[in-house]
């Protein structure tokens, strides 16, 4: 096929020749014929051209160029599949070589069949002998007689014998209810707090001049005057029945009196009783002077909203300033505060010094009631060296804040230091039917973080 290929080539260049018919190139592919004879037709068309134009007519020119266009064509053709011929020659040299080589390996391969025989003859008989044991054995077992004889077939109980439902619920209520018990006893171990006046009057023999409702219609960082926007709420009515109360104790008959309010620790809102009850009085035409002794930690400023600090009660002490350089007005009339000033090293030794007797006379000549606002007691001494000086010493109890604990300080000062006057007052107590307060105060040792996780700790201990 090659040989007539390469043939058919050379008849394609000759010049002027005619191909051969492909009828009689039995060995060329189909899709040669159609080319060929089509060739074979562009050259007869030229041929009979030439006997009636010349050659270098345009139509002479145009047919020359088919013919050559075609010779083309085919040739390219013939290229291609002579490649094709090429590559499956090649491949099947390539298997010849590869029979050639098989041929060498017969006689291992013959070897390792032989010994595969001999293995699966040896596992045959071995798996024979394994299947002729197997069946002696059964033979063997089918020829046993029991002793023993099946009266009734076994029957599958209705209700299953464990676990017992009954059981289970009892464990699991009793369990529940020892637990219950237990978290019960727990927390009322735990309940450290006042929570209702009938505990405070319980737990001391000082009299209880009154309860100040919690207070939420405003929440705020430090304490601040809040009955001259609110005279209507029920705190400002709590302060007025503590301002009734007041009337009715013992005070020698004095019109003019001196009243100090103090706490155990920080945050059970004696300077926010300070300034509201001192508000309260002012409203019912008495003059009343508000004056800020806890020097180490002032709050009475910041219930005005006063930043200017640089003389107050301190100041008066140490003769730096007079009384009318240091009183300050407030939002109600008859209504005054002093500030406590720059802290001083000394606090408790300027309330020792003669000037603080000096300062009470002044403020006697030109107010009726002196409130003193001092520091609690549970943790500086000042307070109570404020309270020998005063007609009505308060101590101040917050409601679901202070221990109980807390009552010892109040009982040693009644019978220790022989405080026979003082009373009590319930601040920030929760009712169904008021409008609360709550008011934040932080204070010395105490801070605002303590301060939130005592809260959570409570609201814990609550659910």
């Amino acid at each position: 096929v090659i040989v007539e290929l390469t043939d058919l080539k050379e008849q394609i260049d000759a010049e002027n020749i005619y191909i051969r018919s492909p009828s009689r190139i039995s060995s060329l592919p189909s899709e040669l014929f159609a080319p060929i004879e089509m060739l074979n037709q562009l050259i007869t068309e030229k041929e009979m051209l030439l006997t009636t134009t010349r050659p270098n007519t345009f139509i002479m020119q145009r047919k020359e160029q088919e013919v050559s266009i075609m010779k083309r064509k085919l040739i390219e053709s013939i290229d291609e599949y002579s490649k094709s011929l090429d590559k499956e020659l090649e491949r099947i040299r390539r298997d010849k070589r590869r029979v050639e080589e098989s041929f060498v390996q017969l006689p291992s391969k013959s070897t390792e069949f032989g010994k595969s025989i001999r293995f699966y003859n040896l596992y045959e008989g071995f798996y024979l002998s394994l299947m002729q044991k197997k069946n002696e054995f059964e033979i063997a077992k089918a020829g046993t007689v029991t002793d023993f004889v099946i009266l009734s077939s076994a029957s599958l109980p209705s209700v299953a014998i464990f676990p017992n439902p009954l059981i289970v619920y009892g464990i699991g209520g009793l369990s529940g209810l020892v637990i219950s018990i237990i978290f019960v006893g727990i927390l009322y171990v735990m309940h450290n707090k006042i929570t209702t006046q009938e505990e405070l009057e319980k737990l001391t023999e000082a009299p209880v001049l009154g309860t100040i409702p919690f207070y939420n219609k405003a929440r705020m960082d430090y304490t601040t005057l809040v009955i001259d926007q609110n005279p209507k709420a029920a705190v400002s009515e709590a302060l007025r029945s503590i301002r009734t109360n007041m009337e009715f104790l013992g005070s020698g008959g004095k019109k003019k009196k001196i009243i100090s309010v103090t706490s155990t620790i920080s945050g059970e809102g004696k300077t926010f009783v300070s300034v509201n009850l001192g508000a309260i009085i002012a409203l019912s035409n008495q003059k009343v002077i508000l004056v800020d002794l806890d020097m180490r930690r002032p709050k009475i400023h910041m219930a005005f909203s006063d930043e200017n600090t640089s003389h107050g009660a301190s100041t008066i002490l140490i003769n730096k300033h007079s009384v009318e350089e240091c009183v300050r007005r407030t939002a109600v009339d008859n209504f005054h505060y002093i500030p406590a000033g720059p802290t001083p090293p000394n606090p408790s030794e300027l309330i020792l010094s003669d000037r603080f007797e000096t300062l009470m006379e002044e403020l006697h000549e030109k107010y009726d009631i002196i409130l003193l606002d001092t520091p609690p007691v549970g943790l500086v001494t000042d307070g109570i060296l404020v309270m020998k000086k005063a007609d009505l010493p308060l101590y101040v109890v917050r409601a679901n804040y202070s221990k109980k604990m807390f009552i010892r300080t109040l009982n040693k000062l009644i019978y220790l230091n022989r405080f026979r006057n003082i009373s009590v007052i319930l601040n920030s107590l929760k009712t169904p039917k008021n409008d609360g307060y709550g008011y934040g105060t932080y204070y010395y040792e105490e801070s605002v973080d303590e301060k939130k996780r005592s809260s959570h700790l409570k609201n814990f201990f609550k659910k």
